[in-house]
């Protein structure tokens, strides 16, 4: 065994160990969970709604202008915490109980999204969601 002197190395990242994930929970509840209930929801024009697990999260809205608006102060958010948004699991899309159909009338087919593994589809003659593995 060897002991040398000096500084310690700065901390590094620590993604993929046990630990990562209790550490997202805590930053992630003090800066987007209580955020948002506190702060953004109570100025949205219509309903929304947060899910999130660990790091990954969706967020649901009635309006287009609160779902962008919640995505432009969201990045500045996380910008002070020195996160950011994973840009290729980020986008804004037309779903719920409507949307199936807008996108037919429109001759769009429905989109999907994949959620902690599931990919989350639009039905239209039920007018519901469905989660497949």
């Amino acid at each position: 065994m060897r002991i040398t002197r000096g500084p310690l190395p700065a901390p590094t990242r620590i993604d993929g160990h046990p630990i990562s994930c209790i550490l997202a929970n805590i930053s992630l509840h003090f800066s987007l969970d209580l955020w948002f209930e506190r702060k953004f929801k109570p100025l949205c024009r219509g309903e929304a709604y947060l899910v999130r697990f660990v790091d990954d999260f969706v967020v649901s809205f009635q309006h287009l202008t609160d779902a962008e608006e919640f995505q432009r102060q969201l990045r500045e958010r996380f910008a002070r915490f020195n996160l950011e948004l994973a840009e290729e699991k980020t986008r804004l899309l037309l779903f719920g109980r409507f949307a199936a159909e807008q996108c037919i009338r429109s001759g769009q087919k429905p989109e999907t999204f994949e959620f902690l593994g599931f990919s989350v589809l639009q039905k239209h003659a039920d007018k519901e969601f469905i989660m497949n593995e």
